[in-house]
Parts: structure tokens; sequence; C-alpha cells
């Protein structure tokens, strides 16, 4: 296996396992605490783009605020939509 078929592999599994980490949050009704609502109005039927959507979420956080735990985390202070063009359009609030 090359390397970069190894990666793509790997990116392929992170993008399931948050896939179904998503349909469970759905069933639970826990989506709330993951996205905001204009994201779930735009977003909610389609997994792909909110579990894109956590995994970019996840790599803010890291990022801006490394030493926080995951009890501090919340989600919904990072908004992710798209430009009419599909690029990401980030918004940070609260104590982002």
């Amino acid at each position: 296996m090359t390397p970069e078929s190894y990666v793509k592999k790997s990116k392929v599994a992170i993008a399931k396992n948050y896939i179904a980490q998503i349909a469970t949050a759905h069933k639970e009704n826990k989506l709330s605490e993951l996205f905001t609502a204009k994201e779930l109005s735009l977003y909610a039927k389609r997994p792909r783009s909110l579990a894109a959507r956590w995994i970019l979420k996840e790599c803010i956080w890291e990022y801006l605020a490394p030493e926080t735990g995951d009890q501090e985390k919340n989600f919904c202070e990072i908004e992710i939509l798209s430009t009419s063009l599909g690029k990401p359009l980030l918004q940070l609030s609260g104590n982002m």
C-alpha cells in the first residue's frame, strides 16, 4: 500500500466514523449541541456536510483553544456555512 492510498483510506474511515456519530446524535436529538440552528436548517438532510463541519470544528478548537478539555467545548460557538461559491465561511462567537 502506498502512503497516498493509506492516507486516503484513513480519511475515508474518519469521515465514515463522523457520519455514524451524526446519525447517532440525530437519533438522540443531540444535533443542536453540535450545530447552530442555521447550520441545521441548511444541512440537516446532508450528513456528510454535517460531518465535514464537525471535523472542521474539532480542528478549530484544537488550534484556537488546545488547553480546553472536551467538557468545555461548545461547538455552537463555531458556525460553518458556505459561500455562494461553496467555500467555508466561519463565524466565531461566545468565548471562542
